[in-house]
């Protein structure tokens, strides 16, 4: 087992245990229902009370485990008093934590907990009532958890309680020496605080009112839904709060509250500033307690409606372009906002500038000489006079030069005294025109409109205009639209940051602009997609510049720690072979750009008609597949795989087949994607589930391995579908395999994660399928609990003649084989295919040469030992 770290607060979470005084007490029967009831609402043979001592586990109150205490460093409730929240361990032998504890081993083990911690008024977590199981509970609901957590506030207040309870004899026999010390001057104190507009309370030990005010009087009542004036003794009780002030005031303490919120009968919140203290005696015992109170709910409303408008106007400020600069009246600055920041140079670990001294790399507009003192525009601004466009250059070591335009402003107060001044900067390096000076702003915000603020590029509203307004000098040339979208930039995004997905976006955007070099047009039209058009002498040329594009753009991007590979995928249009507007062009090149991406291979595809005519085939299937799946024109397929020891058959794999009533026989290759756009994977996928238990079911020493699409793990439905079909077939869920891709674990990982522990607590088996052939392969077998993996059948095609082939079969053998990982190669076709493999350590087969996919009707009476051949035929 894993021991849980000691808390920060250590010393004084033990000190608040010890004020208690519970460790080492006798059983009790308050506590000793409660851990019964929690063993009877939760259906668990373990509950427990338990507290946490410098070395051990005392338990207050068992059920179901009679032991007085544990060790610490083998206490689950360890782990449950560092976090406020329910502790949950669903099965303790997939929790590395705690599947070597001496506990969870043997007939007696614990697989399950769950613990609530008990929180004292203090915040300190004192220990937990938790509840244990000898068999998993994944199932343990967020509902569950809440009754749990409920269950342990009523072990605090009973642990109050009892601590409470210490003094009140000793309360007794002082109560009437206090009440008659206090009888002299209570008609004295009653007419003194009755008309105070301050809410005013005086109360004898017990939380009597000896005398109050209207207006505390009248708050009470608001209180109390009844109508009644609630004692205090009343209101306490459902105050824990009030209830500590209370028994502080008693020990001689003021306790002080600025903002109390209360609900009132009515359903309002108010706002209270209170104040309790000892009420004490001439010869100074303390007889009871004073409380005051005010309602300050407007001034509360007023504070955080003021707090959140300076929210806003700070988050406004951080996020605007433009640097944002302001000064109090003594110079010195207040506001330096993260473009200020950005523009000279100052991370976010350096101290920021004092005063305009101190600001770094200013110079005027030739960006030679530095900016003189009565230059700055805000120290102008201090002196009452606004400026207007001034032109200033930042040049600092290390950082490109910027030009800014500068406007300043006095500020000053409603009574015209000056309070400081403010400067705002904007940055037009990028954008610098020949009347700058006289609209700077106009032209700031024209370039901010027309492109793209990550890479600079024209946007794509203003990269059509600027093609159209090119028509006619480009009318009688040919020119090549070029259509880009980078390879696996979402992975990128998740797995190395947005960061680092910005940076390939603007080195993408440089680099493109440099290879389609002038008389060209270049614009990223959202997310990872740019497009280009260029004249050129003819297609040759155009796929030149389409393979310089893949080359460039796909080298290895180095930011830091991180190295990042993004392939890209090109398509090309030529006008006027293609198209006569860029919009034909650019929706051609679009599909050129699709059918390079889905060959993968970074090789730039020019437009053909036919895709079109694919595209409209593509459209007319998905219609056409949505009623074959109504129509139950599709059929479900098994393929055998056998030992690669024995030959025998022991289990199939299943696929589906689309029997097209005039295309004939479609292939999951063509369907499933169309089937995965559409969303009809999850109702097809189901269908297949269930078809290939039915038919497997009896077929009691096979094994059926189904493959599960992406799409299908976000289905929230996914794993009760998996576990009704198993229920209403019959079918042993330790025979059923569940076939997922590395690009399901590239893309929702934890989604992935959590669905696929599930169906591991259920004993189906994980496969990996086409390994190889995704993204960080060994990440994903080293990090996910499989139980199967699948080479890909582009290994086994050309394993006899390729010795990389080979070299790639033998490192996954060797790597699945320390795991305890089963292999399984697919496409095997040739008796030197199979002796090959069954050399290199494979486990199990599959491919032609020990059978076609066969309807279900036909596997299942298949002569799979006596008759191989007739089944491979």
């Amino acid at each position: 087992m894993i021991p849980a770290p000691i808390p920060e607060n250590e010393a004084e979470r033990l000190a608040t245990l010890r004020r208690f005084a519970i460790l080492d007490s006798e059983r009790e029967s308050a506590f000793d229902r409660i851990t019964a009831l929690a063993s009877d609402l939760f259906d668990v043979p373990i509950a427990l009370i338990s507290l946490m001592d410098t070395d051990r586990l005392w338990f207050k109150s068992t059920c179901g485990l009679e032991v007085p205490e544990l060790p610490r460093d083998l206490a689950f409730c360890a782990y449950t008093i560092l976090d406020n929240g329910v502790f949950c361990i669903p099965d303790t032998h997939m929790d590395d934590r705690f599947a070597k504890n001496p506990i969870v081993s043997g007939d007696d083990a614990i697989r399950f907990y769950c613990g609530a911690p008990l929180i004292a008024e203090n915040g300190h977590r004192l220990g937990s009532l938790c509840v244990a199981d000898s068999r998993p509970r994944p199932d343990f609901s967020a509902k569950q958890r809440q009754r749990l957590a409920d269950l342990a506030a009523i072990v605090v207040d009973q642990m109050e309680m009892r601590s409470a309870s210490g003094n009140v004899l000793t309360e007794i026999e002082n109560r009437q020496k206090a009440q008659e010390k206090a009888a002299a001057t209570e008609s004295q104190i009653r007419a003194l605080i009755q008309h105070v507009p301050t809410g005013i309370a005086l109360m004898d030990r017990e939380g009597r009112y000896v005398a109050s005010s209207d207006s505390w009087r009248a708050f009470m009542a608001a209180m109390d839904s009844s109508g009644d004036k609630p004692s205090m003794s009343d209101v306490m009780s459902g105050r824990p709060v009030w209830r500590k002030a209370f028994a502080d005031a008693l020990a001689g303490k003021t306790t002080r509250n600025a903002e109390d919120p209360v609900q009132l009968a009515d359903g309002q919140i108010e706002y209270l500033r209170w104040e309790t203290g000892p009420w004490k005696s001439e010869d100074n015992e303390i007889q009871g307690v004073i409380a005051s109170s005010m309602r300050v709910t407007k001034q509360v409303e007023a504070r955080k409606a003021m707090e959140r408008q300076t929210e806003m106007l700070n988050a406004v400020l951080e996020n605007v372009k433009d640097g944002v600069v302001a000064c109090d009246a003594e110079g010195q600055l207040t506001i330096f906002n993260r473009s200020s920041r950005d523009m000279h140079g100052i991370d976010q670990h350096s101290p920021l500038p004092r005063t305009c001294n101190d600001i770094p790399g200013m110079f005027d507009a030739d960006g030679v000489t530095p900016l003189a003192i009565e230059r700055m525009p805000l120290l102008e601004a201090m002196l009452g006079q606004s400026v207007v466009d001034r032109e200033i250059m930042i040049s600092l070591e290390g950082l490109p030069k910027r030009h800014v335009i500068a406007q300043a402003a006095p500020l000053f107060a409603s009574d015209n005294t000056l309070i400081g001044a403010v400067t705002s900067m904007a940055d037009i390096t990028a954008a610098r025109l020949a009347e700058l000076k006289l609209r700077a702003s106009e032209a700031l915000a024209t370039h901010i409109a027309f492109h793209d603020t990550l890479t600079g590029l024209p946007s794509r509203a203003h990269f059509n205009r600027m093609v159209e307004d090119a028509k006619d000098n480009l009318h009688g040339q040919t020119t090549a639209a070029f259509f880009l979208d980078l390879n696996q930039f979402k992975a990128v995004n998740d797995l190395s940051g947005h960061k680092i997905g910005d940076e390939l976006l603007k080195r993408t955007a440089v680099l493109l602009k440099k290879i389609i070099g002038e008389h060209a047009f270049v614009s990223r039209i959202g997310g990872d997609e740019f497009i280009a058009f260029k004249p050129v002498r003819d297609q040759e040329e155009a796929l030149q510049l389409g393979r310089q594009m893949a080359h460039e753009i796909g080298q290895p991007l180095v930011s830091g720690n991180h190295t990042v590979v993004s392939g890209v995928s090109v398509g090309i249009a030529m006008h006027p072979e293609h198209g006569d507007t860029h919009e034909e062009l650019m929706r051609r090149a679009d599909l050129a750009m699709y059918k390079s991406k889905a060959a993968g291979n970074c090789v730039p595809v020019m437009f053909d008609p036919v895709f079109e005519l694919e595209t409209i085939i593509r459209r007319t299937t998905k219609l056409e597949l949505a009623n074959a799946i109504k129509n139950k024109e599709l059929e479900v397929y098994l393929q055998p795989i056998v030992d690669a020891q024995t030959q025998d058959v022991i289990g199939a794999e299943a696929l589906a087949r689309w029997n097209h009533p005039s295309r004939g026989l479609i292939l999951p290759s063509e369907f499933i994607p169309i089937a995965e756009e559409s969303g009809f994977i999850v109702e097809l996928g189901d269908w297949i589930l269930r078809s290939a238990m039915a038919t497997m079911a009896p077929l009691n020493n096979m094994f059926l391995s189904v493959n599960l699409s992406p799409v299908q793990f976000r289905d929230p439905m996914l794993v009760e579908r998996v576990t009704t079909a198993l229920e209403d077939t019959g079918f042993d869920p330790t025979r059923l395999e569940l076939e997922v891709t590395e690009g399901l674990l590239i893309y929702d990982t934890n989604v992935a994660r959590s669905a696929i522990n599930i169906f591991k607590s259920k004993g189906i088996q994980i496969v990996l399928d086409d390994f190889g052939t995704g993204y960080s392969s060994l990440s994903y077998i080293q990090n996910f609990p499989f139980d199967k993996v699948k080479i890909d059948r582009s290994f086994v095609a050309d394993i006899d003649s390729n010795p990389q082939s080979a070299a790639v079969v033998q490192c996954v053998v060797n790597l699945a084989s320390s795991l305890g990982i089963v292999v399984t190669a697919e496409g095997i076709e040739t008796e030197m295919h199979e002796t090959l493999l069954k050399f290199i350590g494979c486990n199990t087969l599959q491919g032609f040469k020990y059978g076609r996919p066969l309807p279900v009707s036909e596997f299942c009476v298949a002569p799979f030992d006596s008759e191989r051949t007739a089944l491979a035929g």
